[in-house]
């Protein structure tokens, strides 16, 4: 057969049909629809199959009656099928095809193999292994004739393709099946992208060309236009066609056209396929993964919406709520969730990103896995302060702050979120609301939104009219809990550590004692109740700052002076009952306080007044009421105080911990830092020996005689005489005994220039 050299009219038609496509590239009709284009696709891989029979390359196949129905089954008769001719033939139908797909294209018919291709930078061997796959899936008539080639007759050909017979159906010869073995690796694309699928474990000695692949089944599904999602674990994954316009969304302009740029740009030359050059220069990390961070109610969630509607792309999220009780491990989800959306040009949006990555869990390593891999454009979204994992740090591409709004911008969110047809009563200053009211975008939508609810009459949207006094009682409804949450609480995680703080070390050990001491006293529903006393309130409440950092707790800090109030005008509204109660019992309200340490910071030395010995009514109460909810509290509580002398504690409280200074020759070099010496001098020891200090009291002291100093000599450069009167003037008169050295006079301190010494000022 392979020795036949006639050729018949169709042969002819097929040769003109190569050369007119190569030369001239005549206008082609498209296809009529995706079915259309598939049907055509067949086709190809028929002649694929047919041209590789004929090549008798690796084929099994020895009966001259399956070759003939090979060659039937790809449309050809044993009379002309020479192997010049399959070429020629397959040569001129992949032309057509590809002319068509650019006809299609031009006439807005998706086609969803040349899209999956281009998306994913497919072209050449790659796509005909995807091709081949593909049909051994999905056509019947393809699986019977790969069967009758016999490249593996010993298995059933819907478990996919062993890698040597693709090498040997798509490759020309011995030397290119060697060298497209490549496309196998784990580094190759069809692999990285998880396109393909191995059916076994590889390992060091498996035979390569044995081993089995097959098409993902979402990819076929993909190809196939089926979007429907059949798997349980989907039902978990929000898809969304989101309707908000970038006109809603009120920021900073600069930066909101800076997003919109990168991502414009990103989707564009994604949907151009010209981003596989950087996914093959890079390997990975190209997603476009932006972080969204700032306050609640700032416009993050907003904004990633309004991306989705601008450019028409959907938007993925997972509930993470629900992540555990889906089915299937978080890599699986993980993987079905950014699959969708890489195949959809869609966008993944993560809101409350930070509880994921938490604790470096399972699912944040998944997650981040999956990001690394990903090419589609990424959102994550914060309230939290922004204190990333190396880990996400170097996965961010852009990280964008939504701050508080200021009055401007605030006025431009109480134009833009009144709809139209909305009219405004001519007593209604938007500029006063925007200057009275301290709100974020979300809650100036809530208000709006209270204000038009009630004031909407059957007639429609269009007859509403919104009075300044509607908008007042709507904003009160915002503000109230506010104000009563912002000037007595403030709860925060702790960023402080034990290594950051400068004590001595036995004394951070004596902290992490404690921190193991409330994790044994919590095991048995115990609480543990300390008063820290400091000469330095800010060193005391950095200490618990990193006792709760210890203990993975959140941090609610109290002023103590506030709690202690029993006034009606400042009680507040008790989570759990919903009624008004003392700051005090709202400090300890198990709801509330349960998972963080609750810290009373005692700036006025209202301790002492509390631990006196004179009997005061009014201050028993205050006492009494402090320590029935110690000996109840099943958590971490701390006080800080200045030390409150010899007072006797009461029972309530487990243990009084004192902070010493630390190191002298700490001290010495804090000093050092801000004078700005390079060595140490007699005088600054002698200042150490007599007045220690913490390290923030220093930096407190140290920027104050700077002041001074430029105020009284207007060079900068503080005298020592500049830092006792700055010592004497914010902690009054102290006299210690001198540690060691010599002690010098105040006359000889008077006016000597701090880091020379007595002899060097006088010359």
């Amino acid at each position: 057969m392979n020795a036949q050299t006639t050729f018949t009219p169709a042969d002819q038609g097929a040769q003109v049909l190569h050369l007119s496509a190569r030369d001239s590239a005549p206008a082609v009709a498209p296809f009529a629809d995706n079915l259309d284009h598939l049907q055509a696709m067949e086709q190809e891989a028929r002649l694929i199959l047919a041209r590789a029979v004929l090549r008798c390359n690796g084929c099994e196949a020895t009966q001259e009656s399956d070759v003939a129905r090979v060659l039937s089954l790809a449309g050809l008769s044993t009379e002309n099928a020479t192997l010049d001719h399959v070429e020629l033939l397959l040569s001129g139908h992949v032309q057509k095809t590809r002319l068509r797909e650019e006809a299609s294209a031009r006439a807005g018919i998706a086609l969803t193999l040349p899209r999956f291709c281009e998306n994913y930078g497919l072209e050449g061997f790659e796509r005909s292994v995807v091709l081949l796959l593909f049909m051994l899936t999905t056509s019947r008539g393809f699986c019977e004739m790969f069967y009758l080639c016999g490249f593996e007759k010993e298995r059933k050909w819907t478990e996919g393709m062993k890698i040597g017979s693709l090498l040997a159906i798509i490759c020309r010869d011995y030397r290119e099946q060697i060298d497209r073995r490549s496309g196998f690796s784990v580094d190759a694309s069809l692999i990285r992208q998880e396109i393909i699928l191995f059916r076994n474990t590889l390992d060091e000695t498996s035979n390569i060309l044995d081993e089995i692949v097959c098409l993902h089944e979402r990819f076929v599904r993909f190809i196939l236009d089926d979007n429907n999602l059949y798997s349980t674990m989907f039902r978990f994954v929000g898809r969304e066609r989101s309707c908000v316009s970038l006109d809603q969304v009120v920021m900073d302009e600069a930066a909101k056209h800076e997003v919109v740029t990168h991502v414009g740009n990103y989707l564009k030359r994604r949907e151009l396929g010209q981003r596989s050059i950087l996914d093959e220069f890079y390997g990975y990390g190209t997603s476009l993964t932006l972080l969204f961070h700032g306050p609640p109610g700032t416009g993050k969630t907003m904004l990633a919406k309004a991306l989705a509607c601008h450019f028409d792309r959907q938007l993925f999220t997972l509930r993470l709520e629900d992540l555990n009780d889906t089915p299937g491990s978080y890599e699986e989800n993980f993987g079905s969730l950014f699959r969708e959306a890489s195949l959809h040009g869609g966008i993944v949006f993560f809101d409350e990103s930070d509880d994921i990555f938490r604790d470096d869990s399972r699912a944040s390593r998944a997650l981040l896995i999956e990001i690394e891999k990903a090419r589609c454009v990424v959102i994550l979204a914060t309230n939290k302060p922004v204190e990333l994992d190396p880990a996400m740090e170097r996965r961010i591409s852009m990280k964008v702050s939504f701050a508080i709004p200021d009055p401007d911008l605030r006025l431009c969110m109480w134009q833009s979120l009144i709809p139209p047809g909305v009219r405004l009563a001519d007593d209604l200053d938007l500029r006063m609301l925007s200057e009275r009211y301290e709100f974020t975008g979300g809650l100036i939508k809530n208000t709006i939104f209270l204000a038009i609810n009630k004031a909407m009459s059957d007639d429609g949207i269009e007859n509403t009219v919104i009075t300044r006094e509607l908008l007042n009682h709507a904003a009160s409804l915002q503000i109230s809990p506010l104000a009563e949450m912002s000037r007595l609480c403030r709860t925060y995680p702790p960023a402080m550590t034990l290594e950051d703080i400068p004590l001595r070390e036995y004394q951070k050990e004596q902290i992490r004692h404690l921190a193991t001491a409330y994790r044994r006293l919590k095991e048995g529903g115990l609480g543990l109740s300390v008063l820290l006393g400091s000469g330095d309130i800010q060193t005391g409440i950095n200490a618990v700052r990193a006792l709760a950092n210890e203990c993975g707790l959140m941090v609610r800090e109290f002023d103590f002076d506030k709690t202690l109030s029993m006034a009606d005008e400042n009680r507040v509204i008790d989570p759990v009952s919903q009624k008004k109660v003392s700051p005090m019992r709202y400090a300890f309200s198990p709801g509330t306080g349960s998972a963080a340490v609750i810290l009373f910071v005692d700036h006025n030395r209202e301790v002492e007044r509390l631990l006196a010995d004179t009997p005061d009514t009014a201050r028993n109460m205050m006492l009494a009421e402090l320590t029935s909810h110690l000996r109840t509290h099943p958590g971490l509580f701390c006080l800080v105080t200045r030390s409150p002398g010899k007072a006797r504690l009461p029972a309530e409280f487990s243990l009084r911990f004192d902070l010493e200074y630390p190191p002298e020759e700490e001290q010495i070099r804090r000093w050092e830092e801000h004078i700005g010496w390079s060595s140490v001098d007699d005088d600054l020891v002698t200042l150490v020996e007599h007045h220690p200090m913490h390290i923030t009291e220093i930096d407190f002291l140290a920027r104050q005689t700077m002041i001074h100093a430029i105020i009284h000599g207007g060079s900068g450069k503080p005298t020592v005489a500049d830092i006792y009167e700055t010592i004497e003037r914010h902690q009054g008169k102290k006299h210690q005994p001198v540690l060691f050295g010599e002690n010098k006079s105040k006359g000889e301190l008077a006016r000597q220039p701090l880091g020379k010494s007595k002899d060097q000022g006088n010359e």
